[in-house]
Formats: C-alpha cells, structure tokens, sequence
C-alpha cells in the first residue's frame, strides 16, 4: 500500500502540474543604441507559468516572427527583467525582434518589433587639411562626412563616382542625412568631375535638405555632379545645397526631382550675402511652394549668377521662375532657362520675381502659365 500509495501521491502531482502550469509570460523592450552592426534590447518574464524558466533573451531576424531557430542571446533564467546584446548585424538592414523565455512548457515570445541598422561608415584616407585631404571614394567615406560633424571644415576630394541608391532605406526610410546637419558645412568638396548617382532624402517637414544642408564662409563645392536625385524637404531645400551663405558653388550639376516648401532649388534652395554660383546646371523637375526656382529658389544680397543654366520644369505655388523664384539686390550673368513653369502668381521664364537686381545677357524659352499676375522676368 505504501508502494502505491507514492505513486498514486506523484501521478497527483504530475496531474495538478500539467493542469496550473503554462508557457511564462515575456515583454519586448523597445531597441535602443543601434549602430550599423549591434543594438540593445531584452524584455521581462513577467509570469514564469508555474514552473522555472530555464532560458530567457531576445531572437531576431529579417523576416517576421522571429524564433530561437534563428539568431538569439541567452540571457540569464528566471523571471524579472534582462538586458540582450544584439550583434553581428549588417548595416542599412531591417530586423525584426522580440524577447523570449523557456520553461518545461515550451517557449513562449514577447511582443515583435522592427528597427532599422543604421549605414555603415568609413573614415576615408586622408587627414583632411588642404595638403592632405580626404579622398572620398564610396557610399561609406561619404556617410562618415554625414555622421561626423568635427569633419565639416576640412578639405574633401572625391576620386570615384559614388552609387548612392542604397540611401532609399536610410534611417528608417528618410534617406541621407545632409552634411552640416545641425550645424554648418564650412569646409571645401572638390568632385573633381565625378557624379554621386540615385541620393534620396524624404524629410516633408524638415528645413534645409540636400547633399548638404546650410553652409557658411567659407564653404566651397566644385566640380561635382548628382544624377537621379530624389529629395524631399520643407523650406531651403535642393539637390546639392539646401542653403549657401558666402558660400561658392561652381562647375555643379543635379538631374533629377526636388520637392518642399519654400525656397526650392534644382541646385540650391536659398542662397545669400555674396555666394557666387558660376558654370552650374540643372535638369528635372521641381514642385514647391513660394520662392521655387530651377537652379535656385531664392537669391539676395549681393549674389552673383555667371554661366548657369536649368532645363527644370517648375510647379510653383508663388514666384516660379525657370532659374531663379525670387532675385533680390544680385546678378544674373550669361544664364539661361528653357524649362516650363507653372506657378499661380509672380511666374516667370528665368525669374518668378525680381527687386532690385541686374540681369545681363540672359534669358529664356520655355512656357510660362498660371492663374494670375503671371509675368515675372520673361
């Protein structure tokens, strides 16, 4: 009897085991501190579902509903809350993840997230100053100038062309972060004649987008070209250059579509105080707000135009014009545009509005209309 009575005792317990016992409970922590090959997460098991839990951390993958099949960390046992090191992950990659925990019961998964990898970067060759510059020669070298504020006064030169279409996925799908982000570029980018192809940025609501961002004294950008370009922003906002303040801009060229606000630009958004934009073109089309030109958006104080032309169409809220949206107290020199503008009022062929400023031995072909007070400076 006492034999059986253990046995009838254990197969009890087992009974009311499998009857209370369950997978556990676990929660996904949000990633934090990603990095072109690593990030943070982890989770809590917050029920251990009666019974220990033997494994616990977080699975990820590229595809959906990630499991510990695939890549995972193993992060301590039992409940409470833990911290997972993700690693080995390639850059500009979407991952999915989510936290995990193991008892006799099975494996249960917490709630799935996403996150991005951020591009990756390389430090190019070079040291920056004006003996010894940097040599930029791939989409890395040139996010490293993007994500390295102290290096925006230094001396670049590109030595290839650069295929950056890969900046369609970029931080979360707004692409390429413009240099001089938060601060200026004041440094000099000579392309010695090479082109960058496909750059995307798409930041509807953020000011000053393009190659790059605001510049200042005394910023120089030569001999360089954008093809394929795809840039979104708000206000100063362009292929190359979203704002120039004594800024030289020469021997430049961007094909492709611009979209913003105010003060768009094929080449620059706004330009001002004594930039000069010599030898530069453009070719697309642009749709924009007020002050939307083909080459540049707006100009004033003292800024000299010499050599340019655009082949952009325009389709402009107010003051299109086919070179320049609004010309203040500045020179136009031997320029010309032939794309087509639409703008609802204050359109022109070359410029949407001028005040002020000089125009010698320029002019235009291309069509002009609108809803009212069209004219501008044909």
């Amino acid at each position: 009897n006492a034999y059986f009575d253990y046995w009838w005792g254990i197969d009890n317990v087992r009974i009311i085991e499998n009857h209370y016992a369950s997978t556990a409970d676990v929660t996904t922590s949000t990633a934090a501190s990603v990095t072109s090959s690593s990030a943070e997460s982890g989770g809590e098991v917050i029920n251990d579902g009666g019974v220990s839990v033997t494994a616990r951390g977080v699975c990820w993958s590229t595809i959906p509903n990630p499991t510990t099949v695939d890549s995972y960390t193993l992060d301590g046992t039992g409940s409470g809350s833990f911290v997972s090191a993700i690693t080995g992950l390639s850059g500009n990659t979407k991952y999915y993840y989510r936290a995990y925990a193991t008892n006799s019961m099975g494996t249960a998964y917490g709630n799935e997230f996403s996150f991005w990898t951020l591009p990756q970067s390389s430090l190019p060759p070079g040291s920056g100053t004006q003996g010894d510059p940097y040599f930029i020669s791939s989409l890395a070298e040139l996010n490293w100038i993007s994500i390295t504020p102290s290096s925006w006064s230094s001396y670049f030169i590109q030595t290839a062309d650069i295929d950056a279409s890969g900046t369609l996925n970029w931080n979360s799908g707004e692409g390429f972060s413009p240099i001089g982000t938060g601060s200026l570029f004041i440094g000099n980018y000579n392309g010695q004649g090479y082109e960058i192809d496909g750059l995307y940025i798409n930041r509807p609501t953020t000011d000053n987008q393009g190659l790059f961002g605001p510049s200042n004294y005394p910023a120089s950008i030569i001999n360089l070209g954008l093809t394929n370009v795809d840039v979104t922003g708000q206000n100063q906002t362009a292929g190359l250059l979203g704002s120039g303040y004594y800024t030289h801009v020469s021997d430049c060229y961007v094909m492709g579509a611009v979209t913003g606000g105010n003060n768009v630009g094929g080449l620059v958004g706004l330009c001002q105080y004594y930039s000069t934009v010599n030898n530069c073109y453009s070719s697309g089309n642009i749709t924009g707000g007020y002050y939307i030109g083909g080459l540049t958006g707006t100009c004033f104080d003292d800024v000299i135009i010499s050599n340019c032309s655009s082949s952009i169409n325009i389709n402009a809220y107010q003051n299109g014009g086919g070179l320049v949206g609004y010309f203040y107290n500045s020179n136009i020199n031997n320029s010309y545009a032939v794309g087509n503008v639409f703008s609802n009022s204050y359109g022109g062929g070359l410029v949407g509005s001028i005040v002020a400023a000089v125009v010698n031995n320029s002019y235009c072909t291309g069509t002009v209309s609108g809803s009212s007070a069209i004219g501008g400076f044909a």
